[in-house]
C-alpha cells in the first residue's frame, strides 16, 4: 500500500533541555560554566555534527521552556564554535543543557562536556546522508574511549525528519547501526516534539512517549 509518512514519530525517547544563555568562554577545558551544575540541575549535552541542528534545537527549548506559544520556526543559526549553556526550571524540574560544537577540530572536546552530563543527546541530519558514517563514527570513537559514558542516558535524535517515511527512518536506523540505542526522528522547530523533549527531559525515569 502507499508508504505511510512519519507524523514525527517518537520512536523511542531520551531526554534534553534549555533557557538563559550562558555561553561558556573558555574553550580551553570546554567545562560547564563555573563547574558542575548544582546536584538538583539535572545536566544534559548535546553532541553531533556540525550542521545537526544542535543550536536550531537548543535555541528553540529556550523559547518553548519560558511559555512562548508562538510559532517557534527561526532562522537556522550558524553552527556553533564554543560551547553554549541554558538553564530551565520546566514542571518543577532545573535542567541545564551544553550546546557542544560539531566542527571536526573541536570533537576531541567532547568527552569533556558528556563527562558530567546526566544524558547524551546525539543529533543527526537524516538529510545529510553523505556523512552518515561520518556521525555514527563520531558516536561509536566516544563510547569506545569513554566507557564509562554507557552507564549514562543516551539518546540518538534524527534531526529534519519531517519529509521521511516511517520506513526511510527504520531504514536510517539500521543504516547507522543505531538498533541498540534509543532513537526518536524530530523536526528542531516542531512545538509538539520540544515539549515532549523537555517533558521526558524532567521526569523521573524514562518513559517511552508518542507524537500520535
Amino acid at each position: 500500500g502507499k508508504p505511510r509518512q512519519v507524523g514525527l514519530p517518537v520512536l523511542k525517547h531520551l531526554s534534553f533541555t534549555g533557557a538563559t544563555v550562558k555561553p561558556v568562554p573558555s574553550i580551553k577545558s570546554y567545562a560547564w560554566k563555573d563547574g558542575l551544575p548544582a546536584p538538583e540541575t539535572k545536566p544534559i549535552v548535546l553532541l553531533g555534527l556540525d550542521g545537526s541542528g544542535k543550536s536550531t534545537l537548543w535555541e528553540n527549548m529556550q523559547r518553548v521552556a519560558s511559555g512562548d506559544d508562538d510559532s517557534i520556526i527561526l532562522p537556522l543559526p550558524s553552527p556553533s564554535t564554543t560551547p553554549a549553556q541554558c538553564e530551565i526550571a520546566f514542571k518543577g524540574q532545573k535542567l541545564s543543557i551544553l550546546d557542544m560544537p560539531g566542527a571536526r577540530q573541536k570533537r576531541r572536546h567532547w568527552a569533556d562536556g558528556a563527562s558530567p552530563a546526566r544524558s547524551i543527546i546525539y543529533l543527526i541530519d537524516s538529510m545529510d546522508d553523505m556523512r552518515f558514517e561520518l556521525a555514527r563514527q563520531g558516536l561509536s570513537d566516544l563510547f569506545e574511549q569513554n566507557q564509562d559514558f554507557l552507564g549514562k542516558k543516551i539518546l540518538v535524535v534524527l534531526t529534519k525528519a519531517g519529509n521521511l517515511f516511517e520506513r526511510d527512518v527504520h531504514t536510517t536506523i539500521q543504516r547507522l547501526h543505531l538498533q541498540g540505542l534509543e532513537t526518536m526522528a524530530i523536526e528542531a522547530d516542531n512545538y509538539d516534539h520540544i515539549v515532549k523533549i523537555l517533558e521526558y527531559c524532567s521526569s523521573k525515569r524514562p518513559k517511552a512517549l508518542s507524537t500520535r
